[in-house]
């Protein structure tokens, strides 16, 4: 066990070290009960409202899997959020929390189309 948790906060350090800027605001990156967790604030990925990732956020993203991609034996959640404006957009989604789980999922696309991540390695969650 104790193996696993040094691996694992070596990844971690490998992570904040791709990503630049340890003390950015914008990016947390942990590990709870064995999981690697990225949460990357929804206001540099997305514009409020939406689910379509922006250009600088994949720029960010694509750090983040050539970390990942080194590491084929570890599992990740990616965590969606929305801002506290309710949603009006589509009919296709009713709420915020619908959002969210959509912008998670949109950036597990990203790191499986573009930069070629396992998804049975990914998991995405949305909040409320």
């Amino acid at each position: 066990m104790a193996r696993k948790d040094s691996l694992n906060m070596a990844l971690v350090m490998n992570l904040k070290g791709a990503v630049g800027n340890l003390d950015d605001q914008d990016i947390n990156i942990k590990v709870d009960k064995g999981v690697v967790f990225i949460d990357i604030s929804d206001k540099l990925l997305f514009k409020s409202g939406s689910y379509i990732i922006s250009p600088n956020a994949k720029t960010v993203l694509g750090k983040v899997a050539a970390v990942l991609k080194n590491q084929p034996d570890i599992e990740f959640m990616v965590e969606g959020h929305t801002d506290n404006v309710p949603y009006k957009g589509n009919s296709a989604l009713v709420d915020n929390w619908d959002l969210s789980v959509k912008r998670a999922t949109a950036v597990v696309r990203v790191l499986q189309k573009e930069y070629g991540l396992d998804p049975a390695k990914i998991a995405a969650a949305g909040t409320q």
